[in-house]
Parts: structure tokens; C-alpha cells; sequence
């Protein structure tokens, strides 16, 4: 009895925890913020190139939001939209970037590309190795439940 009263209690204090720690969307200001961070940090971004580019960021990401949270749309053209807005988003951002600094970014945006497809390989690889384990064990279990003996 004192075990079970102290399962419940467990599971009753993580579900409790796991509702409080929900991760949270961030707003189109902590995105801005963080955006302009990593790039002053990469690119040395002056104050002016900051002041110049926080409004169009602001602005882009503030639409993101709004297509994701858009049911109405259909998946397609939606991401369409998403892509035309983050495109012009960016085009604003390299508008205020020196040649030096172009050229810098460019260099950062493919090793962060490079990165993000060896992590998706890395997912896909397991993901399938996931689903042919699933197969497996669902046909092992199908001939299990069997009646032919």
C-alpha cells in the first residue's frame, strides 16, 4: 500500500512539473534579441547596423508567428509564406551588412547549414532503425498471437 501511495504521489509531483516546465514560444522581441546577439557577436555589428536592422527582424519574426498560429491556411502555401518572409527578413538584415561581413555570413550560414543536415541524418538514421525495429517486433508479435497450432 505504501508503495503504491508513493507511485502516485511520484507521478502526481512529475506530471505537475512537467506542466509547469513547458517550453514556452519565445516572443518576437526574445527572438530579435537572440538574433541580433549571435550575429553582433559573429559579424562585430555596430551599433548603427543594430538600430537599423532590429525593426525589420522584429517585424519578420512577429510574422512568422503569426503564419504558424494560422490554421486557416493550407500547409503549402503557407510555408511559402514562411520562406518568402524569412527571405526578406534576411535581405533586409544583409542590406545593412558590410562586403566583409557578407562574406563572413555566408561563411557562418553554411557551416550552421552543414550542421543542421548532419543532425537530420543523424535523426532520420535513427528514426529508421526505429521503424524497421517496429516492424519487426509487430510481426513478431502478430505471429505470437497466431492461432494456427
Amino acid at each position: 500500500m505504501k508503495n503504491f501511495l508513493f507511485s502516485l504521489l511520484l507521478l502526481t509531483s512529475s506530471i505537475a512539473w512537467a506542466q509547469n516546465n513547458r517550453m514556452k514560444i519565445a516572443t518576437p522581441e526574445e527572438k530579435t534579441y537572440r538574433f541580433l546577439n549571435l550575429w553582433t557577436r559573429e559579424l562585430a555589428l555596430t551599433q548603427d547596423q543594430q538600430s537599423k536592422t532590429k525593426p525589420g527582424i522584429n517585424k519578420m519574426f512577429a510574422d512568422l508567428n503569426l503564419l504558424r498560429a494560422d490554421t486557416i491556411m493550407d500547409k503549402t502555401t503557407r510555408k511559402k509564406c514562411i520562406q518568402n518572409t524569412r527571405k526578406n527578413g534576411m535581405d533586409t538584415f544583409k542590406a545593412t551588412l558590410t562586403p566583409d561581413q557578407i562574406v563572413l555570413y555566408n561563411k557562418k550560414v553554411q557551416e550552421l547549414k552543414a550542421k543542421n543536415n548532419s543532425h537530420a541524418t543523424q535523426v532520420a538514421k535513427k528514426q529508421k532503425q526505429g521503424q524497421n525495429k517496429g516492424i519487426k517486433q509487430a510481426a513478431k508479435e502478430e505471429l505470437d498471437s497466431d492461432d494456427l497450432f
